[in-house]
């Protein structure tokens, strides 16, 4: 018997990265493709059971456009049983669900029970999830919640972190591994357990080098240039390095809209630090020359913030648009 293992679905998360609206709701809608890829993939491997542990919608308030959403996924293979071990207060606000299809099968985790589906038999008891293929077999897995609202997989001795679906931002992709396991049970061989990674997005950060010679034209070649290898499904963070040319505003907003229209999302951040040699404004007695060195003699400022004093500062007393 074999079973697909997957945790924090969260459904109706938020992306924790800003998105426009246009770009969450194809955010939302290649999640919800990616779980309707699982319950195929499901399908066609004959697999009889997918177990989701953790948040299954990810919101406080469960939306009714949410589960028709979910059960219409659910729908759409029945020959796949679906178990959904969620905490009490998610499984409060869905049971009430008259409709809920055939082969989802709802279960509170915070308690203790007992389940038979099919040959496949489930005990709950202190957070810990016991499945085994028949009533006889010896051969039983353990799938325990952690104290760090993670579950665990213990098979032959050895402990598996359970995939999560899929991350929310950059702060997820180092906390943890991304896509689904597979939990194969016999009553007479060893249990299987192997993993396969499926991310919908990557998440890249780049380094790009600015020169002073380099106006924002020039710099945008260099972008393009540089992210041609990324794909679409690419969240993208962009670190301008170097020096830029003193008194350049570089133009960020139009380089990102310019990048976002083959990558889904591109931050730009702009670390260059001015070309400036603080000796020219020495002896300058004017206006221009009296701000260059308030503001580089200013020990109190950091580095990137000097650099954006002098650049918007200096634009303004040349009377140039600040963009």
């Amino acid at each position: 018997m074999k079973l697909f293992l997957c945790e924090n679905i969260r459904l109706g998360a938020e992306c924790s990265e800003k998105l426009d609206v246009e770009s969450s709701r194809k955010w939302e809608n290649m999640r919800i493709r990616k779980l309707e890829e699982i319950i195929s993939k499901a399908a066609l491997t004959d697999v009889s059971y997918i177990m989701f542990f953790g948040e299954l919608f990810g919101r406080e308030r469960v939306t009714e456009s949410l589960l028709d959403t979910f059960f219409t996924l659910a729908e759409s293979q029945l020959d796949v049983n679906i178990i959904a071990f969620v905490n009490r207060n998610e499984y409060k606000r869905i049971s009430y669900r008259k409709d809920v299809p055939e082969n989802i099968h709802f279960i509170c985790i915070d308690e203790k029970s007992e389940y038979v589906y099919n040959g496949l038999n489930v005990s709950i008891f202190e957070n810990i999830v016991s499945v085994n293929s028949c009533e006889k077999s010896k051969n039983v897995v353990h799938i325990s919640a952690e104290k760090d609202n993670t579950y665990t997989v213990n098979v032959e001795e050895n402990e598996y972190e359970v995939p999560f679906f899929e991350p929310e931002g950059y702060d997820d992709v180092s906390k943890h591994h991304y896509g689904y396991g597979i939990l194969e049970l016999s009553d007479d061989e060893a249990i299987k357990y192997n993993e396969i990674t499926n991310c919908i997005f990557s998440y890249e950060i780049l380094n790009v080098n600015v020169l002073p010679e380099d106006n924002n034209k020039e710099i945008m070649k260099k972008l393009l240039k540089a992210t041609a290898q990324y794909s679409y499904e690419t969240f993208l963070r962009i670190n301008l390095i170097g020096k830029s040319a003193f008194g350049l505003i570089i133009e960020k907003t139009k380089m990102m809209e310019r990048l976002g229209e083959r990558i889904f999302h591109v931050e730009i951040f702009d670390s260059t630090v001015m070309d400036i040699d603080a000796a020219d404004f020495e002896n300058d007695i004017s206006l221009k020359g009296e701000f260059v060195r308030l503001v580089l003699n200013d020990e109190s400022l950091s580095v990137s913030e000097r650099n954006k004093i002098l650049r918007y500062g200096w634009n303004v007393l040349n009377s140039e648009a600040v963009l």
